[in-house]
């Protein structure tokens, strides 16, 4: 089976916190903090042995990248691992959405900042989270591993 990646990521870095994600922010994220350059990002994983030719990067906000015309022009069938690091509750909610369709049995879904917001079920990742499971009541997710400081990830059921 031949394994492609691929990168969804603005370049800018953090978009301007709203609605849930600016309220008694502890972690004040702020707006173009973490940005990194294409290039950047390209020989970071290079260095790390990513086969550049098996890496799409796909630069953008999400509200314009994750679209059906996208959908169309990549062509993804199935995904094995998808890595979710939005930080924020306005970010991770069109994620989920755009993944949904991608998800099969034994995928896992790591979210990189699970535990921002001092872990807090109703702000960022964990909120979209649970909204989306909500929604989606045929997707299950089991806990699967803690990793980092503020990572978790899941392995997906779907019934």
């Amino acid at each position: 089976m031949d394994m492609k990646f691929y990168a969804f990521d603005s370049f800018e870095g953090m978009p301007k916190s709203k609605g849930i994600d600016s309220v008694d922010n502890i972690y004040q994220f702020v707006e173009g903090q973490y940005a990194c350059t294409e290039e950047h990002f390209k020989d970071s994983i290079e260095k790390n042995d990513v086969n550049l030719n098996k890496v799409e990067l796909v630069p953008g906000w999400f509200e314009d990248t994750l679209t059906e015309k996208t959908k169309d022009k990549l062509k993804i069938k199935k995904a094995s691992v998808i890595w979710v690091d939005c930080d924020l509750y306005a970010s991770t909610v069109p994620v989920l959405e755009f993944i949904t369709q991608y998800l099969q049995n034994g995928t896992i879904i790591c979210f990189d900042d699970w535990f921002s917001f001092l872990g807090n079920p109703n702000r960022g990742e964990q909120k979209a989270f649970y909204e989306w499971i909500k929604k989606y009541s045929h997707i299950k997710c089991i806990d699967y591993h803690t990793f980092g400081k503020w990572g978790k990830s899941f392995i997906v059921s779907l019934s």
